[in-house]
């Protein structure tokens, strides 16, 4: 029996090389080896709450962009992702939540720098963070076919991305080879990263997943093959430039 069609696994497919560099950043096993100060903590938090922020104003436009012709059916890949952003936002709410306690508990400076217009200094935020706000930003309702798969893109590939690195570096941490002293007391490695690196986070990021690829399959089933050549050519720019952003995200320099 032929393997199902799974659109998402042939862009990851497209790109391994910068797709492994994404997922397996120097911070992340810096972090999990305790060799992260609170100061460089505090000051990427800070860009991640800035990121955060950005992330949930851009989200109305995806939401806007699904098709709820159909709101009895609960399974379409339109209703399933609407729930899966709905779920993704209020995800997020808890992770700055864990960053202010984190913050707190570890004492860890996550309070921006601003500039005169009230956002944070430009020069203190890592580029990862400056050019997801400049994506989303950019981000429009598209037309045609699945209007709404570019924007769904960004978000499941930030995501998948994401869990993947903290799940790489903690695959390749062992403490008791490594009896360290964290230098940022224990913050990232015993607070942040357990819902970073939980199953559950997986799990949900699959639900994304698996509503891109049916609604992919929905429409090559009704248009003909083709169709996989065409929307992969038409996000292919755009899951490569997400992956570009997460180098630099996770980038200290």
């Amino acid at each position: 029996m032929a393997a199902t069609y799974s659109f998402t696994d042939t862009l990851k497919e497209s790109n391994p090389e910068v797709y492994h560099k994404a997922t397996h950043p120097e911070f992340a096993r810096m972090a999990f080896q305790g060799q992260v100060s609170k100061e460089s903590l505090g000051r990427w938090l800070a860009s991640d709450i800035v990121y955060l922020h950005s992330y949930v104003k851009s989200s109305g436009l995806l939401l806007q962009s699904l098709d709820y012709s159909d709101l009895s059916n609960t399974k379409s890949p339109s209703n399933v992702l609407a729930d899966w952003l709905i779920a993704l936002l209020a995800s997020i709410s808890r992770e700055e939540n864990t960053i202010n306690e984190a913050a707190v508990q570890y004492g860890l400076d996550i309070t921006p720098q601003l500039d005169p217009d009230g956002r944070m200094l430009k020069s203190l935020r890592n580029k990862g963070s400056q050019r997801w706000e400049d994506l989303f930003g950019r981000m429009t309702v598209g037309k045609g076919d699945l209007p709404w798969l570019e924007n769904a893109i960004i978000f499941f590939v930030n995501e998948t991305v994401y869990h993947e690195v903290w799940i790489n570096a903690q695959k390749h941490f062992n403490i008791a080879q490594n009896p360290i002293q964290d230098e940022d007391g224990g913050a990232l490695r015993n607070l942040l990263t357990v819902s970073w690196t939980c199953k559950e986070f997986g799990e949900f990021i699959q639900m994304g997943k698996q509503a891109i690829d049916q609604a992919v399959r929905d429409l090559v089933g009704g248009e003909g093959e083709k169709v996989k050549d065409i929307l992969f050519h038409r996000v292919k720019a755009t899951y490569d430039e997400c992956l570009s952003i997460q180098i630099d995200f996770f980038d200290l320099n």
